[in-house]
């Protein structure tokens, strides 16, 4: 199953933030949304500089998809709290 989500403000790039940080991605599609944060903080802050930021959104979106030729389980380490 596949689902797309679109944001076209601040306001619904918090709201989605504040989803995904209760409801996680996991995987690829978990990266591919901290590349999206990064861009997505950003504009929320205001401070856009358009040719920079530009070339960073291109970058990542590069790496977005399974076209990333990087790929670690980092990120894995804060999904599961296993109590002992």
């Amino acid at each position: 199953m596949e689902y797309g989500v679109r944001t076209l403000n601040s306001k619904s790039n918090l709201k989605l933030i504040s989803y995904l940080k209760t409801y996680a991605l996991k995987g690829n599609k978990h990266l591919d949304y901290l590349s999206w944060c990064e861009i997505a903080n950003v504009f929320i802050a205001g401070k856009v500089y358009h040719k920079e930021l530009f070339a960073r959104a291109k970058s990542l979106k590069a790496q977005m998809n399974n076209q990333g030729k990087i790929f670690t389980w980092n990120h894995l380490a804060n999904f599961y709290n296993i109590e002992e």
